[in-house]
């Protein structure tokens, strides 16, 4: 989160930074569970079974929050 305070007469005011201005891995977390959640009741109230939906959703949770973890790690070692 950009938070940056309010410029005095004697400090230059500077524009946040791309970094700052992401959203944090938490959010996008909720973000992305949320939206994989909505596409399968989605499909679950146009008929789909639900054991399917439920085997898919829990790989699609796992994976999606696995490749976040990994994508948030490979994110922080090219910033350092």
């Amino acid at each position: 989160m950009c938070t940056r305070p309010w410029p005095s007469p004697s400090t230059a005011v500077r524009p946040c930074t791309p970094y700052e201005k992401s959203m944090t891995p938490k959010t996008k977390a909720i973000l992305i569970n949320c939206s994989i959640v909505a596409a399968l009741i989605y499909r679950y109230w146009t008929g789909s079974p639900l054991f399917i939906l439920i085997t898919v959703g829990i790989f699609l949770l796992v994976f999606a929050n696995l490749l976040m973890m990994f994508a948030a790690k490979q994110q922080s070692k090219k910033i350092r």
